[in-house]
């Protein structure tokens, strides 16, 4: 005797199709990967850009302390308000002006009219500056109406802070002309990378051989 067959109603499939609940937890498990996936580019964008700033900031210090260790090779004189105290080891300067060669790269020993004065400090804007004024040190000081350029070695957002300081002589021998600059400047992200510290700092040295920053 043969087995009945499944009655089926004339045009309809064997196929099961999604109840109301499987709907809803599909749509709900949808939207956690989108989220998640969401997130997770968020977090790599901002990682993104968080280093991509620190790597300008670090740029921006290493090219401000390269330009002022190349210009004080050739400084001759100090500026009055740059001048360091011999007995006072700790005394920092957060300005130094010097009277230097106009062109870094061309040395005139014999002459002072083509030099400048270079004075390195934080303007109003808050950038670490490089200014510039044509004259030898006397000229620039005496003329109350002199122009000057100011060249931005670090931005103002980064809010750089920098420090001149003479390494006394106990610390190195025979060199009381021997500067140690440091620069710092922070990151502008209000929400930095786990671990990555916001503030960065580099400190360099360098030797004046043609004049005394000392009184």
């Amino acid at each position: 005797m043969r087995s009945p067959m499944n009655p089926r109603l004339p045009g309809t499939t064997n196929r099961k199709a999604f109840t109301l609940i499987e709907l809803i937890i599909g749509m709900i498990m949808g939207v956690v990967v989108v989220g998640a996936v969401f997130t997770l580019l968020n977090f790599a964008s901002r990682q993104i850009t968080v280093y991509a700033e620190r790597y300008n900031m670090y740029l921006q210090i290493n090219n401000a302390l390269d330009d002022i260790q190349r210009r004080c090779v050739s400084a001759i004189a100090i500026a009055p308000d740059s001048v360091f105290s011999a007995d006072q080891e700790t005394e920092m300067k957060t300005e130094f002006a010097f009277e230097g060669e106009n062109n870094i790269n061309a040395v005139t020993p014999d002459t002072r009219t083509d030099n400048a004065l270079y004075r390195y400090c934080i303007d109003t804007g808050g950038n670490l500056i490089l200014r510039k004024s044509d004259g030898p040190l006397s000229t620039v000081v005496s003329s109350t109406g002199r122009q000057s350029i100011d060249f931005i070695l670090v931005e103002g957002k980064f809010k750089p802070r920098i420090y001149f300081r003479r390494k006394f002589e106990a610390e190195i021998e025979n060199e009381p002309d021997f500067l140690v600059v440091t620069i710092s400047a922070e990151s502008t992200g209000k929400k930095a990378v786990p671990g990555l510290p916001k503030k960065i700092a580099k400190i360099d040295g360098f030797r004046l051989w043609f004049t005394d920053v000392v009184k």
